[in-house]
């Protein structure tokens, strides 16, 4: 992973925000959040969930989210950013099913973002691959 500024870091969650024209509804990007605490593990592991980033509010160094909880309901949450070191990283997609659901093996990619606190906790937010997806990005 590459060490990128909070101003990028929150640029990229900025756009993961933007509602995308599809047809024949907008929807956002969902993304996967995978939240770690080396001291307090939730549930005996760590906690993972489908999201959607509504909004970023990069002077108050904070990001309104929706989660998806267990019950497959959607939760709106406040996530504190405040201190955060940042990675970022192009992951190329391992699977062959991964890859087929963009329908370009060779160019199945996912951006991942990693949020670090000095605490030890730590936020991965992540593209997630959409297997109905018409055709990929170039």
């Amino acid at each position: 992973m590459n060490r990128i500024s909070s101003e990028d870091a929150f640029l990229m969650l900025a756009k993961w925000s933007v509602v995308r024209l599809r047809s024949p509804q907008e929807e956002r990007a969902a993304i996967q959040v995978v939240m770690s605490r080396p001291a307090i593990k939730i549930g005996g592991q760590r906690a993972a969930s489908t999201a959607f980033v509504d909004q970023v509010l990069p002077h108050s160094q904070k990001a309104l989210l929706t989660l998806r909880d267990e019950n497959g309901e959607d939760v709106g949450v406040t996530v504190d950013l405040t201190g955060a070191e940042w990675e970022y990283e192009l992951v190329e997609m391992k699977s062959e099913q991964a890859a087929a659901s963009v329908k370009r093996p060779s160019r199945a990619t996912a951006r991942t973002l990693a949020a670090t606190f000095p605490n030890g906790n730590r936020y991965v937010f992540g593209e997630r691959v959409n297997a109905n997806l018409e055709e990929s990005a170039p």
